[in-house]
């Protein structure tokens, strides 16, 4: 019945609405898509499956399988929100117009030399393992507001619009490992206000030789603060904007808390 209404929706260019939530994979009940299907309507069905211009929209299902779309192109939007997937995505130098996954559930997604025409959001998600858009071109924005990751890499990207690894509604983005956009450049701000990045002892937050256009917020956000436990590594960083650091909280057992030289 999952798939029936997905190949209906698709057809359409609706959103498919399995549930509210984030379904939970040892549900038996819970609606279930296999990554194999979604793959084949992401990259433009068939004449048996046809796919509408405005793409694929998915809410609350179990993605079953790896989701696979490295070198691939797909027709219209990839929204794929409050999913949970058993398997790590893998996006390297796939072509999209757009990516949502914001409150879904996956183990890692890589997507280096991702190209995406407009934005990448994934506002909430939770991603214990890697994440990484190295040498990715997004021409919007990469947001992340309110995430909980695991080490995350946009190394040498280039981000059209704002970078987005802020709280949100009370809930802090929070990352565990380090967090790369050494190289990076962006088009608008860096708003990490109310961010948590923990890499006790070594490099938690990587801004070297980084491009910024606008302002840096590395600022607290109400009673969040901005809070680095490792090094927040600023080296040859160029921001157009200003840098706030109101209210931070920056540690770094056995090292430097913070380093810029070189910084502009």
């Amino acid at each position: 019945p999952a798939e029936r209404a997905l190949l209906a929706a698709a057809a359409e260019g609706s959103l498919c609405k399995l549930g509210e939530a984030v379904p939970d994979k040892d549900d038996p009940a819970a609606p279930r898509i296999r990554a194999g299907l979604l793959q084949h309507l992401i990259t433009g069905g068939s004449e048996a499956a046809p796919v509408a211009a405005a793409g694929v929209r998915l809410m609350g299902a179990v993605i079953e399988g790896p989701l696979t779309l490295g070198f691939m192109s797909a027709r219209g939007e990839t929204d794929l929100r409050a999913c949970r997937f058993t398997d790590g995505l893998v996006l390297r130098r796939a072509q999209l117009e757009q990516l949502v996954l914001s409150g879904s559930h996956f183990p890692s997604l890589l997507a280096e030399g991702l190209r995406v025409d407009g934005s990448v959001f994934l506002i909430g998600v939770t991603c214990p393992g890697r994440i990484s858009f190295a040498t990715a071109q997004i021409g919007g924005q990469l947001a992340l507001h309110g995430a909980t990751v695991g080490p995350l890499t946009a190394q040498g990207a280039r981000i059209g619009a704002s970078v987005h690894l802020r709280a949100l509604d009370g809930h802090p983005f929070a990352a565990g490992g380090e967090v790369s956009l050494a190289g990076a450049e962006i088009g608008g701000q860096l708003a990490c206000d109310g961010g948590r990045f923990s890499h006790p002892g070594k490099i938690a937050f990587n801004l070297q030789r980084a491009r910024i256009a606008g302002d840096a917020i590395l600022r607290a956000q109400g009673d969040l603060p901005f809070r680095c436990e490792g090094e927040l590594h600023l080296s040859g960083a160029e921001i157009g904007g200003q840098l706030d650091l109101a209210g931070a909280e920056l540690s770094n057992t056995g090292g430097h808390a913070l380093s810029g030289p070189r910084m502009q």
